[in-house]
């Protein structure tokens, strides 16, 4: 999601910067017919407009490479100190090979249509007086550049907004047990027999309990698994009568001890 909307971010900069391109065309008219008139085709205006536009790119491509360590420098300043290999994140070669190919691929789109755009207005060097920009195709080609921002912006912004919602919504969510002062942690006794193994955890949940502000201790299988599927299923529930076998429903199971329930503040329905 993070990626589509930088993507989104690099097609309204893109065409922001081929808007201006366009408008840098239109205050280069009379050199262009001037160039025209010295016998240039539109094949060799096209080829003049669309290098500059790649050699633009790639200095912008290159000054962001520059721009980056500092970035990354705030970004790891400004992150919460608790994720996860966060000192490590900088820049590897994947992302410089990203870059300049995002760089190549938009000068190629958006250099190539201001500089064909533009090649196509020119006239005779007296007709110039009017302005490219009055042209009708250059109208529509910035028409179309306009009207394309402003739907990428909108989807943007739509993203974003149902983004937040689903997260407000899930933060909202009771998810069953109080998550608030509890510190959990991984236990295992590999290769033990089951009674060494059962000795271990219980001798870890007493020595829990006493520690001081302690308030419940317990232990499970895997938190947060659903457990394993059993193939006896649920044959009846108290109140209801007992189902065919055909209808009765897999259970799943997870092993607990100790205070679990309590520590978790889980209540049991």
């Amino acid at each position: 999601m993070l990626f589509c909307a930088v993507g989104f971010v690099l097609l309204i900069a893109c065409g922001n910067v081929a808007n201006l391109l366009l408008a840098r065309g239109a205050s280069r008219q009379r050199e262009i017919a001037i160039r025209a008139a010295l016998g240039a085709n539109r094949s060799r205006l096209v080829r003049q407009l669309f290098t500059e536009s790649v050699l633009l790119a790639f200095l912008s491509g290159g000054l962001g490479l520059l721009l980056v360590p500092l970035g990354v420098r705030s970004l790891v300043a400004l992150a919460p100190a608790d994720i996860p290999r966060l000192q490590e994140a900088g820049l590897d070669g994947g992302v410089l090979t990203f870059n300049l190919g995002t760089s190549f691929i938009a000068a190629v789109l958006f250099g190539l249509v201001p500089a064909w755009t533009i090649s196509r207005t020119i006239g005779p060097l007296n007709s110039f007086g009017k302005g490219i920009a009055s042209s009708l195709s250059l109208k529509r080609t910035h028409a179309f550049l306009v009207v394309a921002e402003s739907v990428i912006a909108t989807v943007s912004l739509t993203g974003a907004g149902l983004l937040v919602r689903s997260f407000l919504a899930v933060e909202a969510v009771d998810p069953g047990f109080q998550p608030a002062q509890i510190l959990t942690m991984n236990i295992s006794v590999p290769g033990a027999a089951p009674e060494r193994a059962n000795n271990v955890y219980n001798t870890v949940l007493e020595r829990v309990r006493a520690l001081p502000g302690t308030q419940a201790a317990g232990a499970v299988d895997s938190l947060f698994d659903l457990g394993q599927i059993s193939n006896l299923g649920l044959r009846s529930i108290e109140g209801r009568a007992p189902e065919a076998k055909e209808h009765w429903t897999p259970l799943r199971w997870t092993a607990v001890r100790g205070d679990y329930f309590q520590a978790m503040g889980v209540q049991l329905l």
